[in-house]
């Protein structure tokens, strides 16, 4: 008869604490963010899209200061500059981050990371808004600098503005506007140069064009109405119907094919 092994004490194993509520939001926004930074080529065109504003706030104050003898270099006038390259550069960001995986193949690995669609479908769309405002935001700070550099190599003073708040508010409403729009048509398109041309050509063309048709009729489909009113200067019901066309229906269109698209 062999005498019984003694039994050695085992370690309790701690229990596994369940996942934070909005934990995979954080998680998966970071991995998009990190993303965009890592690729050179949406890093080249972050940085490109926060020189250029800077550049236009800089043309723009040394032309009021130097040419048209302004007083002051204003800190404001700059920040309203900053909203014609947000208005074309920021719904690139949008598209680029919607279509990236699916162009370079790697929409797959993020499944394997995260098997719920409609979870990468909402972080990237975080994503693109965070993108956007930091971009901006570090033009912006770029810009003010450039201002204070203008009026202390210039006779000019330096001010920021009597009515700071309003070029402020412009600058985040047209930020978030066109990280949605961007984001939905990139959703919508799945395919970088494609999505890229329309948000172009709806910036830069559609929309101006929309504005010249006789009576009232293309307020209601330019996508500025939606940013117009947000910023209290524009109509609610031509905001609505813009929304419609130009965020919602591409948004639900991208969600349709995110959640059936087969990866290659």
């Amino acid at each position: 008869m062999t005498p019984a092994t003694p039994m050695t004490p085992t370690t309790p194993v701690p229990p596994v604490p369940p996942p934070r509520l909005g934990s995979w939001v954080v998680r998966l926004t970071k991995l998009e963010l990190r993303k965009l930074i890592v690729t050179r080529s949406t890093r080249t065109l972050l940085i490109s899209m926060a020189c250029i504003g800077v550049l236009l706030s800089a043309a723009v104050e040394l032309s009021a200061v130097l040419g048209s003898g302004a007083p002051d270099a204003d800190f404001s006038v700059a920040l309203v500059v900053l909203t014609a390259p947000i208005a074309i550069g920021i719904p690139i960001i949008g598209v680029l981050v919607y279509t990236s995986d699916w162009q370079q193949r790697e929409i797959m690995t993020m499944f394997l990371l995260e098997p719920r669609r409609p979870r990468v479908y909402l972080a990237k769309l975080v994503a693109t808004v965070i993108a956007g405002f930091l971009v901006v935001a570090a033009a912006a700070v770029a810009s003010l600098a450039v201002t204070a550099l203008i009026a202390t190599f210039t006779p000019a003073g330096f001010t920021l503005g009597d009515e700071l708040g309003e070029p402020i508010a412009s600058v985040l409403v047209y930020t978030f506007t066109g990280a949605l729009f961007g984001a939905a048509v990139g959703a919508a398109t799945l395919n970088s140069p494609l999505g890229i041309v329309v948000v172009t050509l709806q910036s830069l063309l559609i929309d101006n064009a929309l504005a010249f048709v006789p009576g009232d009729t293309g307020s209601w489909l330019r996508s500025s109405a939606i940013p117009e009113w947000l910023a209290g200067s524009g109509d609610a019901l031509h905001a609505l119907t813009s929304g419609t066309l130009w965020l919602l229906v591409p948004f639900v269109i991208g969600f349709l094919r995110n959640a059936r698209r087969e990866p290659k």
